[in-house]
């Protein structure tokens, strides 16, 4: 399976919404012509992808999108592309401020 979704809480947003995240991050996969590449993508909220930007980034506030490409010097080391983390909260509240 090419995209797995993760949620650190339930309800972050709605079952079909997550199917559309899929189904777009799938699709976007295909059109770079990278389908047999993995990408895992977490919903979170403000407090843990803060926790994150500190411990890797060393950024004690937090942001929308957080990314972790899978490589070594450029070169793919398995078949997982990446990983990434994205603030339900903070997304809300740009879009909200936007």
């Amino acid at each position: 399976m090419p995209v797995e979704i993760y949620l650190t809480k339930e309800n972050l947003i709605s079952q079909k919404l997550i199917q559309l995240i899929k189904e777009k991050s799938e699709k976007a996969l295909k059109l770079l012509k990278i389908p047999k590449k993995e990408v895992s993508i977490t919903l979170t909220n403000n407090s843990y992808i803060q926790k994150l930007n500190k411990e890797y980034l060393n950024r004690d506030y937090p942001t929308n999108i957080l990314s972790f490409p899978f490589t070594k010097e450029g070169i793919s080391v398995s078949n997982i592309l990446g990983e990434i983390i994205i603030s339900v909260e903070k997304a809300q509240q740009e879009a909200q401020a936007y």
